[in-house]
């Protein structure tokens, strides 16, 4: 039986984009656990690779942040990610042309508190009866643990918890 639970971290700066320009959408990359660390070497969860789990990804934005590491190599992905999506969604017809520039803008600016970690704790029942839950091919996936995507969740179908330092 799957976990009722799934855990997806992301950048304060993703729920300014939902919010502003997708209409309350999120995108989540999801996970049933929140540390794969955790689980016992022979459960499916434990081959899911640090760059896909949840704490470790939660604790390098939290380190990265904290210490205003500009080399860090997930908020520079982060920072391209966003910029590449403004492009998307501007030339889908979804933003304009000025909401692509802002977007574009903010990743631009130096500043690490829109980049803080945020986990979001979803309920799988409001996901599952949807068929809204779809499971990453293999070949996508960082490790051998099963990774997930959301495209349209809803703000409402999940909670944001802010936690202290992992360590």
């Amino acid at each position: 039986m799957s976990d009722p639970i799934l855990y997806s971290t992301n950048p304060y700066f993703a729920i300014e984009v939902a919010k502003r320009y997708r209409k309350n959408t999120f995108h989540a990359w999801v996970s049933d656990v929140f540390s794969s660390n955790q689980q016992s070497g022979h459960a499916p969860s434990s081959g899911i690779a640090a760059s896909s789990d949840p704490m470790t990804i939660y604790h390098q934005l939290f380190k990265a942040v904290d210490t205003e590491d500009s080399h860090d190599t997930k908020i520079k992905s982060y920072k391209r990610t966003f910029s590449r999506l403004a492009d998307i969604w501007h030339d889908d017809g979804s933003i304009s042309k000025e909401d692509r520039d802002e977007i574009k803008g903010q990743c631009k600016i130096q500043t690490y508190k829109m980049w803080r970690p945020l986990l979001y704790v979803i309920p799988r029942s409001t996901i599952i009866p949807s068929e809204r839950l779809t499971l990453v091919p293999p070949s996508k996936r960082a490790g051998s643990g099963r990774e997930y995507i959301i495209s349209d969740l809803k703000d409402h179908e999940f909670n944001i918890i802010e936690l202290p330092r992992l360590n």
